[in-house]
């Protein structure tokens, strides 16, 4: 599966189950970039992107500083 939009292009291999709905996918640890990822098309590179491939809504509680629940996470601001 081969999905871009204006942050980026991921490329992943799919595995269809009946737990997840139509229409959703649902990517676990997509920056991974391992040697059998396939190549996109589009780009000719292999799957995997340290980028948030939909956008992010940052929160203000998530810029407190000072607790660990409340950190900073790469890519999130």
């Amino acid at each position: 599966v081969e999905a871009f939009n204006k942050n980026g292009i991921v490329a992943a291999r799919a595995v269809v189950s009946p737990r997840i709905p139509r229409g959703i996918s649902y990517m676990h640890h997509s920056q991974d970039r391992h040697i059998n990822v396939p190549g996109a098309k589009v780009k000719k590179q292999r799957g995997g992107t340290h980028n948030a491939p939909t956008h992010i809504h940052m929160k203000p509680t998530h810029m407190i500083g000072g607790y660990g629940q409340l950190s900073y996470g790469f890519n999130y601001y």
